[in-house]
């Protein structure tokens, strides 16, 4: 069982960062901590993945605690951003309104991916840690 936590936690560090790139494509320079936290947590995943698929079960703590954290960091996020959002709307400022509203529907995507994450993770924690021991 972990080996299938650890391709998730994989899969959720490359989804991070692709997340990142996606939004330095679509938003400019003005998205440059979004490639630098997606890059960071990306790799942070992609190790706690590495190192679950080894049977080390830090790994799997190291990948929980990024998912929790991610989590609420993710929600904070968009509904700053959802905030701002509806604020530019009443403003009627067109051009503004397209890029938060990308904005917003990354973060949002991201938000809900690590919610899966965690979710998946402590679903299957004492399942993971019985195969680990």
């Amino acid at each position: 069982m972990h080996q299938n936590i650890a391709y998730l936690y994989a899969f959720f560090g490359l989804f991070l960062i692709t997340c990142g790139v996606v939004s330095v494509l679509f938003l400019g320079r003005k998205a440059k901590t979004a490639i630098m936290s997606g890059g960071f947590f990306g790799l942070v995943a992609l190790t706690a993945g590495h190192f679950l698929n080894l049977s080390q079960p830090w790994a799997l703590y190291l990948g929980l605690t990024e998912a929790f954290l991610l989590t609420f960091i993710f929600a904070w996020r968009a509904s700053t951003a959802f905030h701002t959002l509806m604020e530019l709307v009443q403003a009627n400022d067109q051009a503004a309104v397209r890029s938060k509203s990308i904005a917003f529907l990354i973060i949002a995507t991201m938000f809900i991916m690590a919610l899966f994450v965690l979710a998946v993770s402590v679903t299957f924690l004492r399942q993971v840690l019985e195969g680990l021991g």
